[in-house]
Order: C-alpha cells, then sequence, then structure tokens
C-alpha cells in the first residue's frame, strides 16, 4: 500500500486545484508587473494559508515545499521560493494555535477572511507573509550588510502580498448571514 499524505477527495482536490490556478496566475500574470525594486508581488502562498487547520504537519510542510518548488521551476528561481515557503509552513503550524479557536479546529476549517474574521486574518497573514519574504530576501541578496535593504524589500513586498491576499479573499468571500437574520425568515 502506498502512503498519500493528501487522499484525493474532494477538499483535497479543491486544494491542489487552487495551488495550480494560483502558480499561474502569479507567474503568467503577477510577474509580469514591474512596480519597482521594492515591490515584488507573489500570490501563490494563499493556497498553504488556507490549507484545513487539522492538516497534519508533514502535510503542511510538505504541501509548503512543492508549492514553493513549483513556483521556484516557473521562474526558475534555484529553490528560493521553496525554502521560504517550507519556513512559512513550518511557522504556520506554531501561528494557527493563536488565531484558531477550538471549536474552528474541531471543524477543521480553512483560515481565511470568513473564517477568521478580518482582524485575525491580517495579522495571520501578515505574520506568515512577513515571514517568508524576509527568508526568500534574505536567500536572494545573501549578504550581512544589506540588512536594510532585505528589510525594505520584505516589508514593501510583504505590504503589498497582504492587500492582494486581502483583495481576492474579499472577492471570493460568501457573506455570511448572521443567526438573527436566518430567524427573521
Amino acid at each position: 500500500m502506498i502512503y498519500a499524505p493528501f487522499p484525493m477527495n474532494n477538499r483535497n482536490f479543491v486544494i491542489v486545484l487552487r495551488l495550480l490556478l494560483l502558480l499561474a496566475i502569479d507567474t503568467f500574470l503577477i510577474s509580469r508587473l514591474w512596480l519597482g525594486v521594492y515591490f515584488v508581488p507573489h500570490i501563490f502562498f494563499m493556497s498553504l494559508l488556507m490549507l484545513p487547520v487539522r492538516s497534519s504537519k508533514t502535510t503542511v510542510l510538505l504541501f509548503g515545499f512543492i508549492s514553493g518548488l513549483g513556483m521556484d521551476l516557473m521562474m526558475q528561481t534555484g529553490g528560493l521560493f521553496a525554502a521560504s515557503t517550507t519556513v512559512m509552513a513550518f511557522v504556520r503550524i506554531f501561528i494557527l494555535r493563536f488565531y484558531v479557536s477550538p471549536e474552528d479546529e474541531d471543524n477543521n476549517i480553512q483560515p481565511g477572511l470568513q473564517s477568521l474574521g478580518i482582524r485575525k486574518f491580517l495579522v495571520y497573514t501578515s505574520i506568515l507573509v512577513l515571514v517568508s519574504q524576509l527568508t526568500f530576501f534574505s536567500l536572494e541578496v545573501f549578504k550581512t550588510d544589506s540588512f536594510f535593504l532585505i528589510l525594505k524589500k520584505a516589508l514593501a513586498s510583504s505590504a503589498l502580498d497582504i492587500l492582494l491576499l486581502l483583495f481576492i479573499q474579499m472577492m471570493f468571500n460568501k457573506p455570511v448571514k448572521k443567526k438573527n437574520e436566518r430567524r427573521k425568515r
């Protein structure tokens, strides 16, 4: 019997499809935008941010590595994305403990704007995107005397990434009816 970290069911199919779609959009559309030296936007790691809460640690780390490797293959960056998304996946495991309630964990939610709310989503996303961008630019520049350059690029790119991810989440966010509104009908 072959062990599969992602048993292919409907939810996992959607997760893989989301990753492939985000990789394609990131590669063929977003990476073509020239916004200056400091703004390097990426959205493909939204698929990692939205993995279900109860995904195993191995699955999250493997998914982070594979998604980054996919971007590396498309952009020819030699492992920079694989390293940065693997670090992001590792930090995600610990960060989720602070932003997901036990009830949400039991329901195995996908962390997003709808499930976390705007404040928690922004903080959760900001931390993980900043970790990923700091790792990426530290490996890209790879000089200790370029600390402020790395910091400027990471902060500017993270801010743009967070805005893009928030925009995408708002575009595809289904409005949730409150309990009182349901009772009135």
